[in-house]
């Protein structure tokens, strides 16, 4: 009885299995079996390379818009020269030595090349002339306007021009130190003083080349450049000299270098590559456009491909460029993204 009553339970239970099997339906149901085929569905090869493509144009040319929209500098020459209202006359590069006289120390080299080229500009900006007063300012300190006035003084006396190179920056002298001379006189005490003019002349050491040093610093330097005794001082030097050089302190800083553009025949302002600002165009069109300034015109100085600033306040120096008196012109080289956008434009 006990074994009958197992085996009818088994048998039940065993019904009650199949039952459940048959009911239970399934929730999917596969349609096609899965087939292999030739080539990959994804990666999408075309579409990635395009996309690609896409990013390796967009990204590279939104950084070099960001990156010069954010660049203050002056950078460009061809832009500089849209910029300013005036020609821009020439460009003096950048060279390795930190030699402050090139001009007189290295005769042969392309920085004196592009010296001797500015000089023969001149012929051309103030033709028919004797004597001739060039003068020479900036925006801000730095720029190099030193350095462009004493070479260009060095190249006229090379030329046997007798030539005088005036320091009339007499907040910030820096004259005396490339010439290695003693700044104990100079203009500030000419004028100060009933001194005469010629006691404080000092021989540069080269031919045809003297130098009237800024002298100590004054408290009033404008006011001393401002008096009739500065006319009469500027009067009998033009008369004795050929060539008359003022290194004038910077027009955007101080007011008495307005002053001074009365005394000139030919007015250059100086910009440097990657130290000047863009902003400091405005300075110049404004001498010409309201300050009735003529004769104006730009030097680019330190020009270089680089983003290098050169040393200390003084300037970069070196290799000229621009249009020269052997009648080439050599282009400065542009980076090659510039020369890509440039074709694209």
């Amino acid at each position: 009885t006990i074994n009958e009553n197992i085996y009818v339970y088994l048998l039940q239970k065993k019904a009650e299995a199949e039952i459940t099997k048959a009911s239970n339906m399934p929730k999917n149901k596969i349609l096609d079996f899965a087939k292999a085929s030739q080539q990959p569905v994804a990666p999408k090869t075309s579409l990635n390379l395009l996309i690609g493509l896409i990013l390796g144009l967009i990204l590279p040319i939104g950084f070099i818009t960001i990156k010069d929209f954010l660049n203050t500098k002056i950078e460009d020459p061809k832009e500089l020269e849209h910029q300013i209202k005036v020609p821009l006359i020439g460009m003096v590069g950048r060279s390795n030595t930190e030699d402050n006289l090139p001009v007189l120390n290295s005769p042969r080299s392309t920085v004196t090349e592009s010296f001797r080229s500015l000089r023969a500009d001149m012929s051309y900006l103030s033709p028919n002339k004797d004597k001739l007063t060039i003068l020479f300012t900036s925006s801000i300190s730095g720029e190099g306007k030193t350095f462009v006035s004493i070479n260009m003084a060095s190249v006229f006396s090379l030329m046997g021009k007798k030539t005088i190179l005036i320091g009339l920056d007499l907040r910030k002298p820096k004259i005396a130190e490339d010439f290695n001379l003693p700044n104990d006189k100079g203009m500030s005490t000419a004028l100060s003083t009933n001194i005469d003019w010629r006691e404080v002349v000092k021989s540069s050491g080269h031919k045809d080349l003297d130098v009237i040093l800024s002298g100590p610093i004054p408290p009033n330097p404008a006011e001393l450049l401002l008096q009739d005794k500065f006319s009469q001082i500027i009067k009998e030097i033009k008369e004795e000299y050929d060539v008359v050089v003022f290194d004038c302190p910077p027009v955007g800083l101080v007011s008495e270098t307005k002053e001074l553009f009365a005394y000139s025949d030919i007015n250059f302002f100086v910009f440097r590559q990657g130290y000047s600002m863009k902003g400091n165009t405005a300075i110049l069109n404004n001498l010409v456009e309201k300050g009735g300034v003529s004769k104006m015109y730009g030097i680019l100085n330190d020009v270089h491909i680089d983003k290098g600033y050169g040393y200390g306040y003084g300037y970069g120096y070196g290799y000229g460029y621009g249009n020269n008196s052997y009648g080439y012109h050599e282009e400065i080289p542009l980076p090659w993204w510039k020369r890509a956008l440039r074709r694209r434009g």
